[in-house]
């Protein structure tokens, strides 16, 4: 009986153990950069062994799963132990032992040894990181000699960069951005922002632009006063200034430029808007959005016209929305929620915005509609694509699992359609 206790209380410091080691991985890879520098200046023994720890990240990471592997068989075997001979002194045939072995320590090690820690440090992993790091730091100098070797050759392994040092896919970025929120080391936003991010480079500016049809500019030949209402009705600080129409863009013009004049007793009838207008900046639909931010930074701009091969004006991109492809919808005060681009009606119906990107719906209602076959990009393209001609209001098709119904169309254009989602 004496020996049962010792084989529990070893069984205990190991199952610890592993909860440490789990819950310490997820706590020294999730601390914020406001922690990082509370830890960088503190003199706080523990905060000492976590900077130890952090400057050689990648060999610590190799360590920590190394002994998470070790003490994880040490549970199996030890545990495997103790309830083989506590069920075979009652008499259970092999096969129900063998079973609860199985589902006993399987549940113990899944809840005490990786969820429960793992929450925990997701929740407070300062806090975590010192509690542990009196363990880990002993245990990573213990292992490092195995750990050493083994991180730089996993570093040689596709998981960063391989032996000539190239820079990993998109889509390695991306499935390592999924195995993180799967183990808990990541957040489900800090996996989204690093999809957008990873997916910035490769979109396109006719991906997000605003299309020409609902550009708001000014007339060359508009006077102060039907201009000031323009700007007004529009809610816009930039707007371009054309001649003749939006193919032939001069330049764009800063309602901030406009402010001089509205001390006056009196507006001036006519203005020289080539004299107060700002160069514009012209990019074509395939430019990439990381180069259009570096262009939007050299030239201390915010606005620029997307011109189709021919020159034409296809529509014009702001510097908002290239940010909001990274960190999602900007909303300020002239925003309406009821123009959402997506308005849940109930489950399983949704009222959408027709200019809505395909791969923005598919991501937003988890549809599998294949844009890569399509050479339009919107909601309202694809349903020109279906009827094969203008819709009106009301009418409906059906695509894959859904039902369109056309609700709302202005000048030949589609503005909004109601979605119904069958079950598959």
């Amino acid at each position: 009986m004496g020996d049962l206790w010792l084989e529990l209380i070893v069984f205990g410091v190991l199952l610890l153990l592993s909860a440490t080691f789990s819950g310490t991985e997820v706590a020294l890879f999730s601390l914020s950069a406001r922690a990082q520098g509370e830890i960088a200046v503190s003199e706080r023994n523990d905060d000492k062994r976590i900077r130890s720890l952090l400057s050689a990240a990648h060999t610590v990471l190799v360590s920590i799963l190394l002994a998470n592997t070790i003490v994880n068989v040490a549970i199996a075997i030890l545990g495997a132990i103790i309830v083989g001979s506590i069920t075979m002194a009652v008499g259970w045939p092999p096969w129900i032992v063998i079973l609860v072995e199985i589902l006993l320590l399987t549940s113990l090690l899944l809840l005490l040894g990786e969820v429960t820690p793992k929450m925990l440090a997701s929740a407070d992993p300062i806090r975590f990181a010192r509690l542990t790091s009196g363990i880990v730091w002993p245990a990573h100098k213990l292992i490092s000699p195995i750990a050493r070797p083994l991180s730089g050759a996993t570093r040689r392994i596709r998981l960063g960069t391989d032996s000539r040092g190239n820079a990993m896919s998109a889509e390695e970025v991306k499935t390592l951005a999924e195995i993180g929120e799967a183990h808990g080391s990541l957040g489900e936003d800090e996996k989204e922002l690093i999809h957008s991010i990873v997916e910035f480079g490769d979109t396109a500016a006719r991906e997000i632009m605003t299309s020409r049809v609902d550009i708001v500019a000014i007339d060359l030949d508009l006077n102060l006063e039907d201009a000031l209402e323009v700007i007004r009705a529009s809610r816009r600080s930039r707007l371009p200034l054309y001649e003749s129409d939006l193919d032939h863009i001069l330049g764009v013009v800063y309602a901030r430029d406009l402010i001089r004049y509205l001390g006056k007793a009196q507006l001036p009838e006519r203005i020289d808007w080539r004299s107060i207008m700002r160069p514009p900046l012209f990019v074509p639909g395939t430019k990439k959005l990381d180069d259009l931010l570096s262009e939007f930074q050299r030239l201390r701009t915010h606005l620029a016209i997307v011109v189709d091969e021919y020159g034409g004006t296809m529509g014009l991109v702001s510097l908002e929305d290239v940010l909001e492809e990274v960190i999602g919808d900007i909303q300020d005060e002239h925003d309406d929620p009821a123009h959402d681009d997506i308005v849940a009606i109930s489950p399983g119906t949704y009222s959408v915005d027709a200019r809505i990107d395909l791969d923005d719906l598919n991501d937003e209602l988890q549809l599998s509609i294949q844009t890569e076959t399509f050479d339009f990009e919107t909601l309202g393209g694809l349903l020109f694509h279906l009827f094969n001609r203008i819709p009106e209001t009301g009418d409906t098709c059906s695509y894959l699992n859904m039902d369109f119904t056309v609700t709302e169309i202005t000048s030949n254009r589609i503005q909004r359609v109601l979605i119904q989602i069958h079950p598959t």
